[in-house]
C-alpha cells in the first residue's frame, strides 16, 4: 500500500511539472487595444479644435475586440496619475517641448478601487484629465500637439500616441 502511494505521488509530481506555456496568449491582452484620445467639452473624440479657448480632455481608452468582457480591475489608476510622463503634452516644433499635463505636480490620487470592465466589442475610458484642471496650465495656443505613453498590462506593452491641432 505504501508503494502505491509513493508511485501515485511521483506520478502526480510528474504531471504537474508539465504545463502549457501560455505566456504569449494572455486572454486579457489578446483582444485588447489601448489608445490615447482627445475629447472636446461635449465628450466627443476629435483631433482638431477651432479655437484656442476650447478646453481639451486627454483620455486613455481601452477597446475590447472580443465577444467577452475584459476585466481590468487590477490595473492601478493612481500609478498612472503619479507617472510624470502620463498624458504629457508636447508642442510639435523643432524641439518638441513638453508644455504640461492635466495633473499638477504633487497631485494626490484618491481613486476608489471599483470593478473596471471593458464590455464585449466596446470601450472604456481608463484614465484621463481635463487640460485646464491643472492650475499650472494655460490655454493651448494655436499649433500642433501630441502626447504619447506606454502602458504595461499583464506583461504586454501598449504604446499609445495621439496628435491634435488647435487652430
Amino acid at each position: 500500500m505504501r508503494q502505491i502511494a509513493i508511485y501515485l505521488l511521483i506520478g502526480v509530481s510528474c504531471l504537474t511539472s508539465f504545463k502549457c506555456d501560455d505566456t504569449d496568449v494572455d486572454p486579457i491582452t489578446k483582444g485588447l487595444e489601448i489608445e490615447l484620445v482627445v475629447l472636446d467639452v461635449s465628450g466627443n473624440e476629435t483631433y482638431e479644435f477651432i479655437s484656442p479657448e476650447t478646453d481639451i480632455r486627454l483620455m486613455l481608452k481601452a477597446i475590447n475586440n472580443t465577444d467577452k468582457e475584459i476585466d481590468l480591475t487590477y490595473y492601478n489608476y493612481c500609478s498612472l496619475v503619479y507617472d510624470e510622463n502620463f498624458l504629457k503634452v508636447y508642442k510639435k516644433d523643432n524641439e518638441n517641448i513638453s508644455i504640461g499635463r492635466p495633473y499638477p505636480k504633487g497631485v494626490v490620487c484618491a481613486a476608489i478601487n471599483y470593478r473596471t470592465v471593458v464590455p464585449p466589442n466596446g470601450f472604456y475610458y481608463l484614465a484621463g484629465g481635463r487640460w485646464l484642471d491643472n492650475p499650472e496650465n494655460s490655454r493651448l495656443t494655436p499649433g500642433d500637439y501630441f502626447s504619447e505613453y506606454t502602458i504595461n498590462i499583464k506583461g504586454k506593452d501598449f504604446h499609445t500616441y495621439v496628435e491634435f491641432i488647435i487652430k
